[in-house]
């Protein structure tokens, strides 16, 4: 198949995060070298969530802590990018399911169902808007620095869906790339989710601005009909079935 890599999605599938809340670096190189020994690389890992660090609450200090003892654990085993989970996305994250060619069956998002099914804001942080920006760069400005001294990349992946309200939109991307400027501070750009927010040309625009500052350290290549910018709904398609 030409797969010469895999990421790890879901941190508590990372060794020692389950168990005690961040990653063990003996037990993550040795996944890494039965990876190894199969022709296999670990490219990225996303790194444990810290809700009640964005709440304010006395637990998030620890889980600030466990996030870098993760980014320091990376660093030992040669693992390149880090990708933060951001307390804060939609409520509704598909309102239905389409089918397609074959009768394969992928997520699919129509705008005007997700108001009628959560009024009010489709992105909500449960605390005010400003603070949690306050603490998305609060949180940047703890770990950026043990990523840098780690040589590990922290990469942000965009919102998903793209509503009007989600953090991380190109101005979203900006605003914490200036807020915590560092070689090691970038970008998980998903070709897919991007799409979804305004089409090619949105698309197109964003990699060749964020890619001429080196700022694009990875891709997720996903692809879609339909975009809320140009119909208010996307549907999720097979890679070489879309627009």
């Amino acid at each position: 198949m030409g797969v010469d890599g895999i990421d790890i999605h879901n941190p508590l599938n990372v060794p020692g995060v389950k168990e005690r809340g961040y990653a063990d670096p003996e037990k993550l190189a040795r996944m890494k070298r039965k990876l190894q020994a199969a022709n296999l690389n670990i490219y990225r890992v996303t790194l444990p969530e810290t809700p009640n660090f964005f709440r304010g609450k006395p637990e998030g200090e620890k889980e600030v802590e466990n996030l870098c003892k993760t980014i320091m654990a990376l660093g030992e085993a040669s693992i390149p990018i880090a990708r933060p989970l951001l307390h804060g996305t939609p409520g509704v994250f598909m309102t239905h399911i389409a089918e397609h060619r074959g009768g394969y069956k992928m997520r699919a998002y129509d705008l005007h169902a997700a108001k009628q099914r959560q009024p009010g804001r489709l992105w909500d942080p449960k605390i005010p808007v400003e603070e949690y920006w306050s603490r998305c760069i609060e949180l940047y400005g703890t770990m950026v620095p043990v990523a840098e001294d780690s040589g590990v990349k922290i990469a942000l992946h965009p919102s998903d869906p793209p509503v009007p309200e989600a953090p991380f939109t190109t101005e979203g991307w900006r605003r914490i790339l200036e807020a915590v400027p560092s070689k090691n501070n970038g970008l998980l750009y998903c070709v897919g989710t991007r799409y979804e927010a305004g089409g090619t040309r949105l698309m197109f625009e964003e990699i060749q601005r964020f890619g001429r500052e080196g700022k694009i350290f990875e891709v997720h290549l996903r692809n879609v009909k339909g975009s809320l910018l140009a119909s208010g709904r996307f549907e999720e398609v097979a890679i070489d079935d879309g627009t």
